[in-house]
């Protein structure tokens, strides 16, 4: 038996997305691989972390940089938090406080909101 269900999906703008489900539950995101962070620094390759602020890539799509300069929350990585990032990539305490950074997800988005944002 398939059911249709609907969930809003913010990412798109659209109001409600219908999605198919047959009895099997709907297959989660790799979490580990959806980005949370962009982080910007001058003169390099932007860096996508995940919720734990590890590296998932050092590249950034025009739709990922969009999106997060629209929609992301602008944050600071100059706290404690973001020590163990810092030092992997050599980030010296100074231009951490120069660096641009969003968030990208707020906690409140759907397992297909955050494909969405994977893909970007």
């Amino acid at each position: 038996m398939v059911k249709r269900l609907f969930r809003s999906n913010l990412l798109l703008g659209q109001t409600r997305q219908p999605l198919l489900r047959t009895g099997k539950a709907i297959m989660q995101s790799d979490h580990t691989e959806v980005p949370h962070y962009l982080v910007l620094r001058e003169g390099c390759e932007p860096y996508v972390l995940n919720a734990d602020r590890r590296v998932v890539r050092r590249e950034a799509s025009r739709l990922l940089r969009a999106f997060a300069r629209s929609c992301g929350r602008p944050t600071s990585i100059a706290d404690d938090t973001w020590n163990a990032f810092s030092s992997s990539e050599s980030i010296l305490l100074i231009e951490r406080a120069q660096m641009q950074a969003y968030a990208l997800v707020s906690g409140i988005e759907s397992e297909h909101q955050l494909r969405l944002l994977a893909g970007l």
